[in-house]
């Protein structure tokens, strides 16, 4: 805890000192009181500091917990570095340790920690990308195009692996590509028939009444196999017709998610939210239903309040399990912050 604290202290001197500008990709923090009579806190947050130094030089660093009932460890959870170079107009060349990125992010609906507890298994989006390695990328057309490569050995293997990304960011459409493989030795993997590929897709519409995204992704499969029936799939519609709003999601989840097994298996999740809004601030009701091979069919409604400031949404609220037992608190409250600033 306390080097957590004396980091935290200092990027906050120093950037405030050198007018350095800071920005928070993600940031999720999320406390519950469930029916074990215990407070639970889980915490996600990257922050990357734009030096404003000549060739673009910036500095990235990660923090992650799961379900703590006390304080942080020594090191906070610290979960990532990152550094950046712009060495040319539009050339972007970086090196990471740890987690470097969280592709498909749907920022709302059935994501997150309030959903999904757990350990290692926040599905804020359908993958990240983590280990040690190298990343470069071109900010093309004003922005608007953005290809990535990434050459990085994951931490639960010593083979290199060699992902692609590519975004396209309009007025009102967010597209993301995905493709990857296992090892970046094409030739000699395919010879000897250990080469996998892996491929997303993320689109998310920006609009102010009605917005919608889809996340789909196939997790590693040998070349020449048809992809196995365990994918992730977000499909996600967000309704505000003047005071009212809805959120609607459907949801399924892979075997395994980011190296980690999941608990729950062949499962269909539905996410519904029904309440007003005004302006800022909102509440409702929401319930999730889960349908899983190895838990009874579980529901579980709520009631919420949440207000919008700073692009975070601070929300709290209180559920209750009418049925089931795919969830392991009965009933609850919470408290939540998430978003990026």
């Amino acid at each position: 805890m306390k080097i957590f604290l004396i980091t935290a202290i200092f990027i906050f001197v120093y950037c405030w000192a050198f007018a350095f500008n800071i920005i928070f990709p993600e940031f999720y923090a999320y406390s519950e009181y469930n029916s074990s009579n215990t407070v639970n806190t889980s915490y996600l947050f990257d922050l990357v500091i734009d030096t404003g130094l000549k060739y673009g030089v910036k500095f990235g660093i990660g923090f992650k917990e799961y379900n703590l009932s006390s304080l942080p460890t020594n090191n906070g959870g610290l979960d990532s570095l990152k550094a950046y170079v712009n060495p040319v107009d539009t050339l972007n060349v970086g090196y990471f340790l740890g987690k470097n990125v969280t592709l498909g992010n749907a920022e709302i609906g059935y994501q997150g920690f309030q959903f999904h507890q757990q350990t290692g298994l926040e599905y804020i989006g359908y993958k990240d990308i983590t280990g040690t390695g190298v990343e470069a990328y071109m900010d093309l057309l004003d922005d608007v195009f953005q290809p990535h490569i990434y050459i990085y050995q994951p931490s639960d293997t010593n083979i290199v692996n060699l992902d692609t990304v590519c975004y396209l960011r309009m007025e009102h459409y967010v597209l993301e590509a995905y493709f990857g493989v296992n090892n970046i030795n094409i030739i000699e993997s395919a010879i000897s028939n250990s080469l996998a590929y892996r491929v997303g897709f993320f689109v998310k519409t920006v609009y102010s009444k009605i917005d919608f995204l889809v996340g789909l992704y196939v997790p590693d499969t040998i070349f020449g196999q048809m992809p196995s029936d365990s994918i992730y799939l977000n499909v996600t519609e967000h309704l505000v017709l003047d005071n009212f709003e809805q959120t609607l999601t459907l949801f399924t989840r892979p075997y395994m998610y980011n190296g980690v097994i999941d608990n729950t298996t062949n499962d269909f999740d539905i996410y519904i939210a029904i309440g007003a809004k005004f302006d800022n601030y909102g509440a409702g009701l929401e319930n999730s239903l889960l349908f899983a091979s190895n838990y009874s069919t579980t529901d579980r409604p709520g009631l919420y309040f949440y207000f919008m400031m700073d692009n975070l949404m601070y929300k709290v609220g209180v559920y209750y399990t009418v049925f089931g037992n795919a969830f392991a608190s009965q009933y609850g409250g919470f408290v939540s912050i998430s978003g990026k600033i």
